[in-house]
């Protein structure tokens, strides 16, 4: 299944973990398509999230592999002003990819992410406390010793 997010009112929410099925009617060369979602909640399930998508709210369905990852990770990094060095990316990306290509049942991507992120984010923080008087570029720049290992993740 592809990752799934709604854009409404409140911001981008990632619902893939909240769908069970997609249904596409209709064909591109139509004025209208139908999406019907399988939610696998019960609307009346008090411990579930209440997600009510609206007519105006935009639903994106991404495919489901590193590149998407990997983008989601760059943008995390660009709305908090981190850059990556460029000997990192290569090895990010490698990494996303083999979490994509697991398909793990409960497996979350977009926590994944969020998670790897937050790691890289204590990590260079815990790097960059030892410097004295660090550099603006020091201070954004994600570096190889940020990554966490492989074993960790």
């Amino acid at each position: 299944m592809p990752k799934v997010t709604l854009k409404n009112k409140t911001g981008l929410i990632d619902v893939t973990n909240m769908i069970s099925e997609i249904t596409w009617s209709g064909s591109k060369s139509e004025i209208a398509r139908k999406m019907e979602l399988s939610f696998l909640y019960s609307l009346h399930d008090v411990h579930a999230p209440k997600i009510y998508p609206n007519i105006g709210d935009v639903m994106f369905l991404y495919a489901d592999n590193g590149d998407e990852l990997f983008k989601i990770f760059e943008k995390m990094c660009k709305e908090d002003d981190y850059e990556m060095s460029s000997e990192i990316v290569v090895g990010l990306k490698e990494i996303f990819n083999e979490r994509a290509n697991l398909h793990m049942q409960n497996f979350s991507n977009g926590r994944f992410v969020r998670n790897l992120y937050e790691n890289m984010v204590m990590n260079h923080a815990r790097r960059v406390m030892c410097i004295v008087d660090p550099t603006l570029n020091q201070l954004r720049l994600f570096e190889k010793e940020d990554v966490p290992t492989r074993n960790t993740l």
